[in-house]
């Protein structure tokens, strides 16, 4: 097949979509995706507040101080706002209603992320699951009959995760995946209905020359569609499900950074892409929590971000500088770890202003948001200890349910600690 193959473009207006059909990348990141669900449910459980108020307004300005996009947040406000054309990122992950009218208004699914009673790995490991396209969401009714037309419904984060693994099968050495090899060869074999056996001997064959897809089909012929690929593959390596590379953003190389299975997932990885799931997604996030999928996750991203050149150094800072957790008071050196308070990914330095010394398991539930600290606006850096409102964290720490306070360091940079307070949701960035 290799030599005289040609994959068939299913119809005209064949693509893959992620959510809008005017992307913008910095939409995926988890400080803004979560991030933002976090900010505006206080004003959600108030009721009748819209996206063009000043209260929404407030919130976006904060966002625009707290993360770097590439847009300007503080300015999509009024009636230019956010959710205006940007809505569909929230609603095709069940963030917000399908329809709210303006209003701000978010899902009980939602809330129960923002509350910590569903973690964002298993938020996550839910989607993957569950995306599908078309979608009613990215897709038009015209568009997703022509999907149907053809017998035609894809899986695309199961999709790249079944490529990784089959990639992983051959050689680790070769288990990665760039955008181009996604938007070259992926979709357009995938719309042909081809499976993931067959798509990695063209990926691996393509890695070696690149003129064995002259002839086929551009499948993305337009500027944004480039970008709508390089969404899905950044969604499953913000939480953790793949590695991405170093990435220069303003470079030429953006298509080529590689994307990474992850080994050590692979026995999770392999029943989220074979299991069989139902359509419910109370019962699909009932049955991920069962592959305690969210811990191994998070084992792997600490392990891969203990390995960082500085990150001993770090550490062994931290420890002469403060002997102890600075949440439980544990001395115990070997169950004690350096955690950034704003994490690396987000241009946290390695100083130990920016480290907080954590026992294991609470440095664990510090990065899942699930225990936060609420910097103390009358005393200078005393914090409020926050537990989430899962039943089962509060059952497992009862000493820290009544808001009781700590006392940080004077080293310690109270505007991360703010920083990180307002953006407790951020995948497994560390």
């Amino acid at each position: 097949m290799m030599n005289n193959y040609t994959p068939k473009k299913p119809f005209d207006c064949y693509k893959w979509y992620f959510a809008t059909k005017a992307p913008t990348e910095a939409l995926g990141d988890p400080a803004v995706l979560l991030g933002l669900i976090s900010r505006i449910a206080p004003l959600a459980n108030k009721g009748n507040i819209s996206y063009s108020s000043n209260d929404f307004k407030l919130v976006m300005e904060n966002m625009h101080k707290d993360t770097v996009t590439t847009i300007n947040l503080s300015e999509r406000v009024g009636d230019r706002n956010l959710m205006r054309n940007s809505a569909q990122y929230w609603k095709l992950f069940g963030l917000i209603p399908q329809n709210s009218r303006g209003e701000i208004k978010i899902t009980p699914f939602a809330q129960d992320i923002v509350n910590g009673k569903i973690s964002q790995i298993d938020f996550a490991a839910t989607m993957i699951v569950s995306l599908t396209l078309p979608n009613k969401v990215s897709y038009s009714n015209e568009e997703i009959l022509s999907w149907r037309d053809n017998n035609l419904s894809i899986h695309p984060f199961k999709l790249i995760l079944q490529i990784l693994r089959e990639l992983f099968l051959v050689s680790a050495f070769d288990a990665w995946i760039t955008n181009e090899e996604l938007y070259s060869i992926v979709i357009p074999m995938a719309g042909d209905h081809k499976k993931p056996k067959e798509i990695i001997k063209f990926i691996l064959q393509y890695r070696n020359d690149k003129s064995i897809i002259d002839g086929w089909y551009n499948a993305v012929p337009r500027s944004n569609d480039k970008r709508f690929s390089s969404e899905f593959l950044r969604f499953l390596a913000n939480f953790g499900f793949i590695e991405k590379e170093f990435e220069l953003i303003s470079s030429s190389t953006r298509n080529t950074t590689k994307f990474k299975y992850i080994p050590e997932l692979d026995e999770q990885i392999s029943v989220l892409i074979n299991g069989s799931w139902t359509t419910e997604r109370s019962d699909i996030l009932q049955s991920v929590r069962q592959l305690d999928i969210e811990n191994l996750v998070r084992q792997s991203a600490n392990t891969r971000a203990s390995a960082r050149p500085k990150q001993q150094q770090f550490r062994k800072s931290l420890i002469e500088n403060l002997e102890r957790c600075v949440i439980t008071g544990n001395m115990l050196t070997r169950v004690l770890q350096a955690a950034h308070i704003k994490p690396y990914a987000y241009g946290g330095s390695d100083d130990i202003s920016n480290g907080l010394l954590l026992r294991a398991d609470i440095h664990i539930m510090f990065d899942a948001g699930l225990i936060n600290l609420r910097p103390d606006p009358f005393y200078k850096n005393r914090c409020f200890i926050e537990l989430s409102d899962d039943d089962l964290v509060r059952r497992s720490y009862p000493s820290f349910v009544n808001e009781i306070t700590i006392q940080l360091p004077k080293f310690t940079n109270m505007e991360n600690i703010e920083w990180r307070y307002e953006n407790r949701l951020l995948g497994v960035n560390t």
